[in-house]
């Protein structure tokens, strides 16, 4: 019984087992951010295109998530979304400008540990995504823009 290993699996593969596909790869190392990794314990960490995705998923009966401030601090100006899932293939795809204006307006409650509280009545529905396709195409559309308002800065 010591040794028995927990039915439970892990946040970053249950959070690649939810979303059921290749076309978000894992990501560990990349250019210097080796520390996200660390700065997210219990979420996973993926890339698509140029969007970095930090994933957070919940099995309770009524979701709820938490994000630390230095978490979201880590990325120092990249592009981000940031992925709540509540099932396989479902949950919130918030782009950073979207999660910089949820902070601005106190939408989530931050404990003293600099950890931001997160239920779905603090999420705007107009960002829940229903099937990884649908996910899929808003992350697209993220990268897209980000990159044309990098070619119209340059």
């Amino acid at each position: 019984m010591a040794n028995m290993i927990s039915p439970q699996t892990t946040a970053p593969a249950r959070a690649l087992r939810w979303l059921a596909c290749d076309a978000i790869a894992p990501r560990t190392l990349y250019s210097g951010h080796d520390r996200l990794e660390r700065l997210a314990p219990g979420s996973a960490l993926l890339y698509r295109g140029r969007l970095w995705c930090l994933v957070r998923t919940s099995r309770l009966r009524v979701p709820f998530w938490g994000v630390k401030q230095r978490s979201l601090d880590t990325f120092d100006g990249e592009p981000y979304a940031l992925l709540l899932l509540d099932g396989p293939g479902r949950g919130w795809c918030l782009p950073r400008v979207e999660v910089e204006a949820l902070l601005r307006r106190n939408a989530w409650p931050k404990s003293q540990t600099g950890e931001y509280k997160i239920k779905p009545a603090n999420i705007p529905d107009a960002v829940r995504f229903e099937s990884t396709p649908e996910l899929l195409r808003r992350l697209d559309a993220f990268v897209a823009l980000h990159l044309g308002q990098r070619r119209n800065v340059q």
